[in-house]
């Protein structure tokens, strides 16, 4: 390692007295020790605001009403004076050495920010990957960057599990749009349009908790119609950007995103359910002639496509899918 840099770590906090002390310990236990860790409670009805009180002489406390989880995020982006920045939801942790390993790749590869892997807990309590493994620890540039992370090869919409450069939003006045559901992507995807170079580290760095009352299962209407909303921000910011050209992905991306949304609600809800979600889609988006353009993801596009024109059969595919063990990560 060149330096010991700050490094900021911004944990919201929403009612987990179940799992916050484990996340904070995680946090103030790192190999890594230069750390400001800043804990945004937002409005937690539980005795969460009580157990973060007793980090006072570790952290750096914010309370404020209840806004969700981005406008908590932002508060902590704005009070944040690390050299770099790392979130981590009050409810997951992180591993040991996450920081270290995450700071040493990003200052031995100079990328603006790095990706390490998330892991959970399947049956028996076996380690199961939820951002699967890299092929190995390597650079993407500025030509694949975009293209990557839109399509969801190595770099996933979640801000968690990964290392960023300050500067990289600080400087670019990147915040999170509050009162948007999934607002990591439009967040990710902004930031992958100032980036020069990210860096994939192969080895976990980031536990995920897999709770019933996560925001993810806890359907609602706007889990489907908010797949449309963000597609249609994201062009008008890539627009903004001048970076044309990408309209494809961006539809591969919006259609991988329903199907994501409708394969979760298949599989932890009943017919009747999944039925109503179903019934929200605008199918005029899914066109899937373009999918010819991206040769990698267009064949499995196409035929969930397909499938999805028989909304009982779909629904039946997922659950079978899970009889024969399929895990899902919400």
């Amino acid at each position: 390692m060149t330096s010991t840099p700050l490094v900021s770590i911004i944990v919201p906090v929403y009612n987990v007295e179940q799992y916050i002390r484990r996340c904070i310990d995680s946090i103030i236990n790192q190999s890594y020790k230069n750390i400001e860790l800043i804990i945004v409670d937002d409005g937690s009805t539980d005795s969460s605001q009580q157990i973060i009180k007793e980090y006072k002489e570790k952290a750096i406390i914010f309370t404020q009403q209840n806004k969700g989880l981005a406008a908590a995020r932002n508060t902590g982006l704005y009070h944040a004076t690390g050299a770099y920045l790392c979130f981590v939801d009050s409810d997951d942790y992180l591993l040991n050495d996450a920081i270290m390993s995450m700071l040493n790749t990003i200052q031995q590869t100079n990328a603006d920010f790095v990706c390490g892997l998330a892991i959970s807990t399947g049956k028996n309590g076996t380690e199961i990957p939820v951002i699967h493994k890299f092929k190995k620890d390597t650079i993407i540039g500025n030509s694949e960057i975009i293209k990557d992370a839109l399509l969801g090869y190595n770099i996933k919409n979640s801000v968690w599990a990964k290392l960023y450069d300050a500067r990289l939003i600080l400087n670019g006045n990147c915040k999170f749009i509050e009162g948007l559901i999934n607002e990591d992507q439009i967040f990710t995807s902004a930031l992958v349009l100032k980036a020069n170079k990210v860096a994939l580290l192969n080895r976990p760095v980031y536990y995920i908790e897999q709770r019933v009352t996560s925001i993810s299962r806890n359907y609602k209407d706007e889990n489907i119609t908010v797949c449309h909303t963000n597609y249609e921000k994201l062009q008008i910011i890539f627009k903004s950007h001048n970076k044309t050209g990408y309209d494809d992905y961006l539809k591969c991306q919006y259609i991988t995103n329903v199907l994501y949304t409708l394969v979760s609600i298949a599989y932890n809800t009943k017919f009747s359910t999944f039925s109503h979600f179903y019934s929200l889609l605008d199918a005029s988006y899914f066109n899937p002639d373009f999918s010819s353009h991206i040769k990698l993801k267009g064949a499995f596009i196409s035929l969930i496509y397909r499938i999805s024109q028989t909304p009982r059969f779909f629904y039946h595919l997922v659950r079978l899918s899970k009889l024969l063990g399929y895990r899902r990560y919400n």
